[in-house]
């Protein structure tokens, strides 16, 4: 490794998080990388579009030898707030959308709700959450 400032670091980083997979073709790794759903991943297949269609769990996807992690954290427009340690499965690089409040709005018509009652009495009795079925029968007892 060529000396870096940070070489102590990078070597301890390596030595407790690196690993290298040796896999049989290009769909087990993606199967890998889904799994493992890293903060950033580097696809240097050649063309490496013809794999990201099945990239689902990354923070950020670098595409090709001339597209590094650098280009993404100062350049490109991402940003340094990635999910990490394997949260890419469930959450998305920061973004403009998180400092954004939003709210839902419902609003069923009686009709609405009878076609859904028993779909929704199930569901509450399986949590056991007797109050939410109770909600819905309510509104139809005259």
């Amino acid at each position: 490794m060529k000396k870096i400032k940070r070489s102590k670091i990078a070597k301890r980083s390596i030595a407790a998080n690196g690993y290298i997979f040796v896999v049989e073709g290009l769909r087990r790794a993606v199967e890998i990388s889904n799994k493992l759903a890293p903060e950033h991943l580097e696809i240097l297949s050649s063309p490496p579009q013809n794999i990201l269609e099945g990239i689902k769990n990354a923070g950020a996807v670098f595409l090709g030898p001339h597209s590094p992690v650098a280009v993404g954290d100062y350049i490109a427009g991402p940003n340094h707030v990635l999910p990490t340690a394997g949260s890419a499965k469930f959450s998305s690089p920061l973004s403009v959308y998180d400092f954004i409040k939003k709210q839902s709005i419902i609003g069923y018509t009686k009709p609405a709700l009878k076609a859904v009652m028993s779909d929704i009495k199930t569901l509450a009795m399986v949590e056991g959450l007797d109050a939410h079925a109770r909600s819905v029968e309510i509104r139809f007892k005259s």
